[in-house]
């Protein structure tokens, strides 16, 4: 549980990092 808990904070940082090309909407509608 840890490690995907470490994995999806990981994804939700790189989301934001990248929020400015618009992958972050793309990513959470593959997530959610």
């Amino acid at each position: 549980m840890a490690v995907l808990y470490s994995i999806f904070l990981g994804l939700l940082k790189l989301t934001e990092e990248q929020n400015n090309a618009g992958i972050n909407t793309d990513v959470q509608q593959a997530l959610f």
